[in-house]
């Protein structure tokens, strides 16, 4: 009976990927989007970007990284405006729709895909932006001319160990796995939007707090201070989909489900079916979540 309910919902699903979208499928691998909470998580989620290797979780006043049965690691912007809302911005031509459990009230179809996470002045002068890069999550401080980089205050939660590489580089170690954060660019425009490099990085601020430190620059202008994250060894390299059928632009298999750590038990789905078809300029045009 849950086998033949299933083949029902996936024909289902695969007709509405199918119609719900004429772009062109593209061979080129997708990269990190994000979509807005419409109940297919917990109600402390805002935002969620999926990768093959987990899923990163957007609160009010974090952002934590999950994989499966490995222990989420979160940063917090200590100190920032947490009643700043999250805006979703330059969206792409993905979606995302959820038919987990038997209440069609609960499944959430077409939800939309967007490139870009912002948050206006998490501190004075401050926003706060992330986007993927390169199927990597990569996040911009943009600080308005006067504005103090010293105020950006990044407090990790789930580590068991914060330091500096001879790099320069920011390793945040839980349980035997790695998330790493390349030394950032920071850099201001000249008027023919030319960079001008400024010299800075990571600082440590105590065993769990990280802040920034900035050399010399023109505070009469705005400064951008542009970390990468590679999860890559946290998340792990295999990936957390399954994949059990792929052609003609169309993927099927299983995927870990968005469940939030913490979340109440009920709320706990596990692993769940999906389909996907094609991807455009980059991004995955649609993609369905079933259970």
């Amino acid at each position: 009976m849950r086998a033949e309910r299933h083949t029902i919902l996936i024909t289902q699903l695969f007709l509405l990927l199918l119609f719900s979208t004429s772009a062109t499928l593209l061979a080129a691998g997708p990269s990190i989007q994000f979509e807005a909470n419409r109940g297919q998580t917990d109600a402390r989620v805002r935002y969620l970007a999926r990768s093959t290797q987990g899923t990163v979780f957007f609160t009010d006043n974090q952002i934590v990284f999950s994989r499966g049965q490995a222990a989420p690691v979160s940063f917090e912007l200590w100190g920032g405006n947490t009643a700043v809302e999250w805006e979703a911005s330059e969206p792409t031509a993905g979606e995302t729709s959820y038919r987990v459990g038997r209440d069609p009230l609960r499944w959430a179809d077409h939800v939309k895909q967007y490139a870009r996470l912002v948050r206006h002045n998490v501190y004075q002068g401050i926003d706060a932006a992330w986007h993927g890069m390169d199927r990597r999550i990569e996040y911009d401080f943009m600080l308005a001319a006067g504005a103090d980089p010293g105020r950006i205050h990044i407090r990790i939660k789930g580590a068991r160990r914060v330091y500096l590489d001879h790099d320069g580089e920011l390793v945040v170690s839980s349980d035997g796995r790695e998330i790493r954060q390349h030394k950032p660019a920071i850099y201001q425009t000249a008027q023919d939007d030319s960079r001008l490099v400024v010299a800075g990085g990571f600082r440590l601020l105590s065993r769990n707090e990280v802040g920034f430190f900035v050399d010399r620059y023109d505070h009469s202008k705005p400064l951008i201070i542009d970390p990468v994250i590679d999860f890559s060894t946290y998340l792990g390299g295999d990936g957390e989909d399954q994949i059990i059928y792929s052609a003609g632009g169309v993927t099927a298999g299983n995927t870990t489900s968005v469940d939030f750590p913490g979340a109440a038990p009920a709320r706990r789905q596990g692993r769940r079916s999906f389909i996907a078809a094609g991807v455009s300029r980059g991004f995955s045009v649609a993609r369905a979540m079933i259970g």
